[in-house]
Parts: structure tokens; sequence; C-alpha cells
């Protein structure tokens, strides 16, 4: 049984078959030898596509996360160590009078936070 094949657009050069200049083969794509495309096979294709969109979703999903520690890290410090505005000297002194208050930075209590979250989280 033959592996069923599927062309597709490809991803170095976009289709156009064209990319960086080098002395060698000018600007021939490396990848696609100038095709534009590629011949794959669908079913691997397929799972590396439905596999790459879940590693896409959960980066977000921990990316929000995130933001969303830092937003609550942040208030908490301006309300415990003062306002500070929002510049960079305002950055810098907020992390100085952290790290003078707590001995860590904003950006280590987030990601203790972040991973104390994580680790609590049962594996799926």
């Amino acid at each position: 049984m033959a592996d069923e094949m599927k062309k597709i657009t490809c991803p170095r050069c976009n289709g156009s078959g064209n990319h960086s200049f080098n002395l060698i083969r000018g600007t021939v794509c490396f990848k696609c030898d100038g095709a534009g495309y590629l011949t794959v096979d669908a079913k691997t294709h397929n799972r590396n596509q439905k596999a790459a969109a879940k590693r896409k979703e959960q980066r977000d999903a921990l990316r929000e996360l995130r933001a969303k520690i830092a937003a609550e890290v942040s208030s908490e410090l301006q309300k415990e160590l003062g306002p500070f505005p929002d510049t960079c000297k305002g950055g810098y002194d907020m992390v100085k009078a952290c790290r003078e208050k707590h001995g860590k930075t904003p950006g280590d209590i987030v990601q203790s936070r972040l991973e104390a979250i994580l680790e609590a989280q049962p594996p799926k």
C-alpha cells in the first residue's frame, strides 16, 4: 500500500522558490530546490501539525498565566513598597526595593509562584 503524499508550501521560502543569496546557488531555496513546495507524507504531516498546534496552545496558556501572575505581583509590590511610576526608573526602583525587602527580584517571585502552580497541577 503506497503512502499518501501531499504537497505543502515550502516553509523556508514561503512558496517563492527563492531565499537569501549565496555564491554557489544564487537565491534558489535549499529546502525545496526552487520548486516552492515540498512533497511530504500526509499522515506524518498531519500528526506533526497537530503536535505543533498543541505545543503552541500550551505555550500561549503558559504565557497568559505568567502575565496574570506578573500583574498580581506588580500590584502587590506597588501596595506594599509604595507607588512606582511606570518608567524605567520606576521599574529599577521597584526591583531594588523588592530585593531589599524580600531578597528576590519581582521576576524571581513570579517564577517561583508559576513553578508552584505548575507543580500542583496533575500531569496530563
